[in-house]
C-alpha cells in the first residue's frame, strides 16, 4: 500500500506553471487552426465548398425543395399514417407514365429545377 501512495504523490504538480510556460504550451503553432487547402469553386453555383462536401447554397436550395415536397405530402394524408403506395413527384413541366397511374402522384405546381436529374429518382440508382 506504501507504493502506491507513492505513486500517486509522485503525480501531483509541485509548483504553477508560470504565465509564460502556459501560453507557450496552449498557442503552440502545431495547435494553431491551419487553413483549408482542400477549398475549390462548385462547378453549379461557384461559391467557395470544400473537397468531398456538398456546397452550401447548394444544400440549401434542395433542402428548400425537398421542405415543399414534404409538405405537399403531408397535406395529402388523410388520417394522419403515411401511405403504404410508392410515391412519384410530377412537376408542371412534365407528364405521368403508364407506371405511375398506380402509385401515389404529388402535383408541383411549378416547374423542375434545372438541378433535379433523372438519374436521381432512376430505377438503377434504388437499392433493394
Amino acid at each position: 500500500s506504501s507504493l502506491l501512495g507513492g505513486v500517486f504523490l509522485m503525480a501531483a504538480p509541485k509548483h504553477r506553471q508560470s504565465l509564460e510556460r502556459r501560453h507557450k504550451r496552449q498557442r503552440h503553432p502545431d495547435k494553431l487552426i491551419k487553413p483549408k487547402e482542400n477549398l475549390f469553386p462548385c462547378p453549379e453555383c461557384g461559391s467557395m465548398m470544400q473537397e468531398g462536401f456538398l456546397c452550401i447554397n447548394c444544400y440549401q436550395r434542395i433542402k428548400y425543395e425537398t421542405d415543399i415536397i414534404r409538405q405537399k405530402i403531408k397535406e395529402t394524408e388523410t388520417d394522419g399514417l403515411a401511405s403504404t403506395s410508392e410515391t412519384v413527384v410530377r412537376y408542371a413541366d412534365e407528364t405521368i407514365t403508364e407506371s405511375d397511374k398506380s402509385k401515389r402522384v404529388i402535383e408541383m405546381a411549378r416547374k423542375k429545377p434545372h438541378w433535379f436529374t433523372k438519374d436521381m429518382y432512376d430505377e438503377h440508382w434504388k437499392t433493394s
